[in-house]
């Protein structure tokens, strides 16, 4: 069994079949059976991730996004204000 180390890639020769690490998946894998679905699912992980993190986001905006622009026009309020002050003249009720 040797091991060469070439272009950050390791390459371990067997007896007629060498195999070569690329990723810390095919060295966890590298003698057990990657066909019953682990394997798959450690390679797909970050893209599963990814996508899942797209989603949920999708799905954030539109729960605040659906109830503002189911209100009708004259109650949305984006900001606090357009320029304009209101005054309040308080009375003694003592």
């Amino acid at each position: 069994m040797k091991k060469l180390i070439q272009n950050n890639k390791l390459k371990e020769e067997k007896e007629d079949k060498p195999f070569e690490i690329n990723s810390f998946d095919d060295l966890v894998f590298e003698h057990r059976n990657r066909e019953y679905g682990a394997y798959q699912l450690r390679r797909k992980y970050y893209r599963v991730l990814f996508g899942g993190v797209i989603f949920s986001s999708f799905i954030g905006i539109l729960a605040v996004l659906i109830p503002f622009l189911a209100r009708p026009r004259e109650d949305r309020v984006i900001s606090g204000g357009g320029g304009y002050s209101v005054s309040v003249k308080m009375e003694n009720l003592t």
